[in-house]
Formats: C-alpha cells, structure tokens, sequence
C-alpha cells in the first residue's frame, strides 16, 4: 500500500485504473442474452495534478445471467491493470463467496 506524504514529497506521482460495468439483460425465445459494457479510465495523479490518460470501453454480448458476466468482465480487466492502484466498487467478499477470486494486488 503506498501512502505519500504530499507535504514532503513534492514528486509524488500515482498511476491508477478505475473500473466499472453495467449491463443489460434481453429476454427472447432462445433464452436471456445480455450486453455488457465495462469502461476503464487510466490515469495519474501527482502533487499538483489529475490526469486523465486513456478511456476504454470493452463490450461484449453473453449467455445467461448480466450481472455475473459483468462481475467477470470487471474482473478480467483489473487483472491486465498495470496500474499502482485499481479502483473498483464490487465488493469483493461477496464475490469470493460466489467462487470468484480477484487479483491479489486489489
């Protein structure tokens, strides 16, 4: 866990990922499909600045249940984080009773 000192440290700098999905259930004949979207801004923050570096967008069109696909789908993308901190709004206690098993470093 990294904790700068900003006061003392004037070249602070922290890369992050924040991550987040949705998705949305349809309901034919064949069954349920659903479309998830998981959207991952990159960026830095330093001493005097947040900088925003990238955003990605990562689609995809699954069978069954959206809300485990989106669950895997996030997921997923944090493990090819190559970020000092990964921000994501699951909770992660319930997913591993689920049986998923998130990245070490999150």
């Amino acid at each position: 866990m990294i904790t700068p000192n900003i006061e003392l440290d004037n070249n602070f700098s922290l890369s992050f990922s924040a991550i987040d999905g949705t998705f949305h259930e349809i309901f034919t004949e064949e069954g349920v499909r659903s479309f998830v979207v998981v959207g991952i801004v990159k960026g830095k923050v330093t001493s005097s600045s947040l900088d925003i570096q990238e955003i990605e967008i990562v689609k995809g069109i699954y069978e069954g249940s959206g809300e485990n696909a989106m669950r895997v789908a996030e997921y997923e993308e944090a493990r090819k984080a190559k970020s000092d901190i990964v921000l994501m709004d699951r909770k992660i206690s319930f997913d591993t009773s689920l049986g998923i098993i998130p990245p070490k470093d999150i």
